[in-house]
C-alpha cells in the first residue's frame, strides 16, 4: 500500500511537472513572438518613413524641375512677342534688325 501511494504520488508529481513544463514552453514561445512583432513592426516603420522621405524627395525634385520649365516657358513667350512686336513694325526696319532678332530668339535648352 505504501508503495501505491508512493507510486500515485510520483505521479500526481509527474503531471504537476509536465503541466508546469508546457506553461513554460507555452510563455517562452509567447515572449519570441512578441519580440519578433516587436521587430516587425519597427521594420513597418522604416520602410514607411523611408518611403515617404523618397517620395518628398521626388516631388520636391519635380517642383523644381516645373519651376525651371515655367521660367524657360514664360522666357520663349517674351522672345515670341518681342518677335511680333517687331513684326509689326514696318517690313525695311524689321528686315534691317532681322540677324539681332534671330540671334534674339535662338532658344536655349535648360
Amino acid at each position: 500500500a505504501k508503495v501505491r501511494l508512493n507510486l500515485l504520488n510520483l505521479k500526481s508529481k509527474q503531471g504537476s511537472y509536465k503541466k508546469f513544463q508546457a506553461q513554460q514552453t507555452e510563455k517562452t514561445i509567447r515572449d519570441e513572438f512578441q519580440k519578433l512583432y516587436q521587430f516587425l513592426r519597427a521594420e513597418e516603420a522604416g520602410r514607411i518613413d523611408a518611403c515617404r522621405k523618397e517620395a518628398k524627395r521626388k516631388s520636391d525634385a519635380m517642383n523644381v524641375r516645373i519651376v525651371n520649365l515655367t521660367a524657360g516657358i514664360s522666357e520663349f513667350m517674351k522672345k515670341i512677342k518681342t518677335i511680333e512686336d517687331e513684326m509689326r513694325t514696318d517690313d525695311i526696319s524689321f528686315m534691317q534688325n532681322v540677324k539681332k532678332t534671330l540671334k534674339r530668339s535662338s532658344c536655349t535648352q535648360p
